[in-house]
């Protein structure tokens, strides 16, 4: 008996059986072209004004999303604030303490 043998139910179980000289190899076909960081970057610029010279895309500013600690519970709270604040007050969603973001 060689191999892994699983026990399931109502017995022994022999594991599906491998070559040893397949295992953990990929075919060619499955892997990708790899790229460096510079060419990912690159790309991803081009793809970027190709988008907005079609103006299919728009890009816009929102607010920013500050995720805080409660000081009392330790609950976890979302809050949205706008540019250039920095320490926002809110309420907790847990405990309904007031206090504001760091």
């Amino acid at each position: 008996m060689s191999g892994l043998w699983l026990k399931l139910g109502r017995g022994l179980v022999a594991p599906k059986a491998r070559d040893d000289e397949t295992r953990g190899m990929t075919t060619p076909k499955a892997r990708k072209r790899e790229m460096s960081k510079q060419t990912m970057r690159e790309e991803t610029e081009r793809l970027v004004k190709e988008a907005l010279e079609r103006k299919t895309l728009t890009v816009k500013q929102g607010k920013t999303r500050i995720d805080s600690k409660c000081r009392k519970c330790g609950a976890l709270n979302r809050v949205s604030a706008a540019q250039g604040q920095v320490r926002v007050p809110y309420m907790c969603k847990e405990c309904g303490e007031k206090q504001r973001t760091f």
